[in-house]
C-alpha cells in the first residue's frame, strides 16, 4: 500500500530491522495474504517510490538481455 499500513507491512518492518535500515520497500508475489507490497521510510523516500521502481525495471531488462 502506498499510503498508510500494508498488509505486508509487519514483514518489512522486520526485514528493516533485520538489515538496520529505516526506509524499505518489499514486493510480494503470491504471498499468504496474495501479491502486494508495503511502503516504510521518510516522506521523500515515499514520494521517491515511482522514481526508484522505474529505476529497478531498468536495471532488470538491462541484466535480462545482457544473457
Amino acid at each position: 500500500m502506498a499510503v498508510g499500513k500494508g498488509k505486508y507491512d509487519d514483514a518489512l518492518t522486520l526485514a528493516l530491522k533485520s538489515v538496520d535500515a529505516k526506509n524499505g520497500i518489499l514486493l510480494v508475489f503470491d504471498g499468504k495474504h496474495g501479491g502486494g507490497f508495503s511502503v516504510q521510510g521518510t516522506l521523500e523516500t515515499q514520494y521517491n517510490v515511482p522514481a526508484i521502481l522505474e529505476g529497478l525495471a531498468r536495471q532488470v531488462r538491462t541484466d535480462i538481455h545482457q544473457d
